[in-house]
């Protein structure tokens, strides 16, 4: 199951960003951690009232034996997901000792 908070605040095209990368990496984090019981995702923005927005992604892996949590904040959504999810993805490799051949 995978919860976005904050996704309200995007427009269209941002929304459409956070559900396809968090989609994307979804399934990976499901086969690295089989307990998973739930992605939260949590999208805040910055700077608003500029041209320009930041923003700051949280996201936590939910699992009866452990919590994982990451943030990271960019001027590019996408490289924000991509980083927060990147960071739990290495959190499970670091708990569960995997590797990047065969996973």
């Amino acid at each position: 199951m995978i919860d976005i908070k904050g996704i309200g605040l995007l427009n269209g095209e941002e929304e459409e960003i956070v559900n396809r990368v968090t989609n994307e990496y979804y399934g990976k984090l499901e086969r690295m951690d089989k307990s998973m019981q739930k992605l939260d995702i949590h999208v805040k923005t910055y700077d608003t009232d500029g041209k320009r927005k930041r923003y700051s992604v949280q996201a936590k892996i939910v699992s009866p034996a452990r919590n994982f949590n990451a943030d990271e904040t960019d001027w590019d959504l996408s490289k924000a997901l991509h980083k927060v999810l990147k960071k739990l993805m290495n959190e499970l490799e670091k708990r569960y000792h995997y590797s990047d051949h065969g996973h």
